[in-house]
């Protein structure tokens, strides 16, 4: 319990200081929309990561989900997503 409060409070924590970041001097546009999304979905990933990953059937296109993804590796996924996107474009544009 106390692990998934920490994980919550820090990805809000990091969430809003990215849309503060991301807001800048060009106010709302269509880009803070979707960037607001994404964000959206990587919250959603780190939040409710057990709910996710216990999903199992039909994905459309043939596909087929057979085996249950543990919640911490979905958890772990939207950590990645949330930290290494920003950290790998940084790294890109600053060399």
């Amino acid at each position: 319990m106390y692990l998934t409060l920490v994980n919550r409070g820090l990805s809000l924590v990091i969430v809003v200081i990215y849309y503060i970041m991301s807001y800048g001097n060009k106010g709302v546009g269509y880009h803070q929309f979707g960037f607001s999304l994404c964000l959206l979905l990587f919250l959603c990933l780190i939040w409710f990561g057990d709910q996710m990953g216990s999903f199992t059937g039909y994905i459309g296109r043939g596909g087929n989900i057979d085996v249950e993804t543990p919640g911490w590796l979905v958890c772990t996924f939207g950590w990645i997503l949330l930290i290494g996107i920003p950290l790998l474009l940084f790294f890109l544009n600053s060399g």
